[in-house]
């Protein structure tokens, strides 16, 4: 994942992008990285106007990247993240 420098038009197309989701669903979540608190490293994830899950990603040093997943990749995903989820568990499970 290559990350991209926040620029003024990124800001710009996120804030017209957030704005249009508000206006659907009012609605983005976010969760937080588990790494010291000075990364403030954050995920967010919300459906866009074009029915697509749209993932940014921030480390919080003006470090981002994005990726927007249409319908069957997010549902792979899913699919995906909960197979290692179990797979943590399992491992937790068994220490």
């Amino acid at each position: 994942m290559r990350p991209c420098r926040l620029n003024e038009a990124f800001l710009i197309n996120r804030y017209l992008l957030l704005n249009a989701v508000r206006i659907m669903a009012n609605i983005a979540l976010q969760f937080l990285g588990n790494r010291e608190p000075e990364y403030h490293d954050r995920l967010e994830v919300f459906a866009n106007t074009n029915n697509e899950i749209h993932l940014i990603i921030e480390n919080g040093q003006d470090d981002c990247c994005d990726i927007v997943l249409d319908l069957p990749t997010a549902i792979r995903f899913d699919k995906e993240l909960r197979k290692q989820i179990g797979i943590i568990k399992n491992n937790k499970d068994n220490d």
